[in-house]
């Protein structure tokens, strides 16, 4: 017998036999449990439903296989000489079932029950939409972390709605609790340091900005901050003087006034709200001997203090794991004198690290223990003088005093 040729690989597969009418449907069905018990035995029948057509004569064959069949002929399934038509089941067993039995003009027989078999596939298709759907979030969350930085909470959320377009409706709002919690942890920008005491910052004006040692210390980071536009290497700034005189306010408030970002890096070196687009980043009240105890510690010390952040990668968070920085950034170290001092940590005789803090040819200021910011005592005599500066027909001389005691000698100009 010549066989026929075909390859048939799809699990739910309709056969219709077009002259097999007299076939009894138990021995139909005898002959498909036959088949698969010797012939077929890799494989088996999980839902089988054969029918018979009264009006046109015809059998068909609903068999659902518990594995992808790789069939190359069709000579097995000949019954009586018939050659039966193999096709993929189109639509659901659902409704295929339903067209079978709900008409009366068919008579048929099954082995197994559709709704197990049913059930089973709901919950693979389940199984499969929900591993789609995570691995679309996986996809979804290293391109928002790492490859589009300026993806959006909002942004993420359509991108999840494209997802589930082709889908059932109920797909999605059976998961609108899960995709809320999914937005909100993995697909959330925290505030940038630079940010995120925007409110708390002191105003530029509540600070003693004619005072020589702010007057150089501004200076020089403005000219630091060049450095770092023009792609080069700057030198630290280290800011040493007494507690609470206003060191660090004055930096952020200062760096606010001139619209320059930063990165604020209080106590341990935490990198969790880390701003890469910055151009400073400002240790504040580090504790420099526990870098010594923690080798990983000190090698992002080190290169924080050289200015020489540039290629260096740091922990972020959970979600946003691991960042590798961009660029170097001007480095302003705040510390207090004493067993806090910088300066005295640094050019330890004992410090390993010694030589190379030298090298970075740190720019220090040196704080006494004056007040940076205006106090409101000073503020309030201020207004006063200010107030009470300019009487009617006042000679030039008090004129000239007041003016003096105002603003300072070396801000008065007396022009006849």
């Amino acid at each position: 017998m010549n066989k026929k040729k075909i390859r048939i690989v799809y699990k739910n597969i309709t056969i219709t036999y077009n002259n097999c009418f007299e076939v009894e449907l138990q021995n139909f069905k005898a002959f498909f449990i036959d088949l698969f018990a010797n012939i077929y035995t890799t494989n088996n029948i999980k839902y089988l439903l054969i029918a018979k057509n009264k009006k046109d004569k015809t059998t068909t064959v609903l068999l659902i296989l518990d594995k992808k069949p790789n069939f190359k002929s069709i000579d097995n399934f000949i019954i009586n000489d018939d050659e039966p038509i193999f096709e993929p089941l189109k639509g659901t067993i659902k409704s295929f079932e339903k067209e079978i039995k709900e008409d009366n003009d068919f008579e048929w027989i099954e082995l197994g029950k559709s709704s197990t078999i049913i059930n089973n596939i709901q919950e693979q298709n389940a199984k499969e939409l929900e591993e789609q759907f995570y691995n679309y979030v996986e996809n979804l969350r290293e391109r928002f972390w790492h490859v589009d930085k300026n993806m959006t909470t909002q942004d993420a959320s359509n991108e999840i709605d494209v997802f589930f377009i082709e889908k059932p409706p109920k797909e999605k709002f059976k998961r609108i609790a899960e995709i809320e919690r999914i937005l909100k942890k993995y697909f959330t920008r925290e505030k940038l340091n630079n940010d995120l005491n925007e409110d708390d910052i002191e105003d530029f004006n509540t600070f003693k900005n004619d005072l020589p040692v702010l007057i150089h210390l501004q200076q020089d980071i403005l000219e630091q901050v060049e450095t770092v536009k023009e792609g080069k290497r700057p030198q630290p700034i280290i800011l040493e003087g007494g507690a609470k005189i206003g060191k660090t306010e004055h930096i952020k408030s200062f760096l606010k006034h001139h619209k320059i970002k930063f990165n604020l890096i209080s106590g341990k070196l935490k990198f969790d709200n880390y701003n890469d687009n910055a151009d400073i980043d400002i240790l504040d009240d580090s504790n420099y001997y526990h870098w010594d105890q923690n080798p990983e510690g000190i090698e992002y010390a080190k290169r924080i203090i050289g200015c020489n952040q540039k290629k260096m990668t740091v922990w972020k968070n959970k979600f946003q794991p691991l960042l590798t920085l961009n660029k170097n950034k001007l480095s302003i170290i705040i510390c207090n004198p004493g067993k806090n001092s910088f300066f005295n940590w640094a050019f330890n005789e004992k410090n390993p690290h010694k030589k190379y803090i030298e090298e970075c040819q740190g720019i220090f200021h040196f704080f006494k223990n004056e007040k940076l910011y205006i106090t409101k005592e000073e503020q309030e005599e201020k207004n006063r003088i200010y107030q009470n500066a300019i009487q009617p027909n006042e000679n030039r001389e008090n004129l000239e005093n007041k003016a003096i005691e105002i603003f300072g000698k070396d801000k008065v100009e007396i022009i006849d």
